[in-house]
């Protein structure tokens, strides 16, 4: 899905994915974060059905990231995600030039991401795919 065509602020860690209900910030953790050939891709696995959602972000450039590891956790539990706007040169944006939207990613224990994004993917049942 392209990122312009996402509403802004809008709850990104609820939604409908085939007819199922997923919350990712009540019922999954998140196990894995990658990113590869500039896509971030984020791997999360339910708490107790044990099943994977992955969300893949296209085409990503980062305008800030700070995520590091709790003590004693074993993934992260997702606050917040949704796409915003942001202040570059004294003007708010809401898309790039290049047609990509502005990510919010932050987690419960502070871990936190921005960036811009080309579009959003979203796979039920993807799997660990570990590198």
């Amino acid at each position: 899905m392209q990122s312009s065509t996402l509403p802004l602020f809008e709850n990104l860690a609820q939604y409908e994915l085939n007819g199922v209900f997923i919350d990712l910030h009540n019922d999954y953790e998140c196990k894995e974060i990658t990113l590869i050939n500039g896509d971030l891709r984020l791997e999360f696995k339910g708490n107790q059905n044990g099943k994977w959602v992955r969300l893949s972000f296209r085409q990503v450039d980062f305008g800030a990231f700070s995520i590091f590891l709790s003590e004693g956790k074993e993934g992260l539990i997702l606050d917040n995600l949704y796409r915003g706007r942001i202040i570059e040169n004294g003007q708010l944006i809401e898309t790039s030039d290049k047609g990509k939207g502005y990510f919010y990613l932050e987690f419960y224990a502070g871990q936190k991401a921005e960036f811009w994004a080309q579009g959003l993917e979203a796979d039920l049942n993807a799997g660990n795919s570990s590198l």
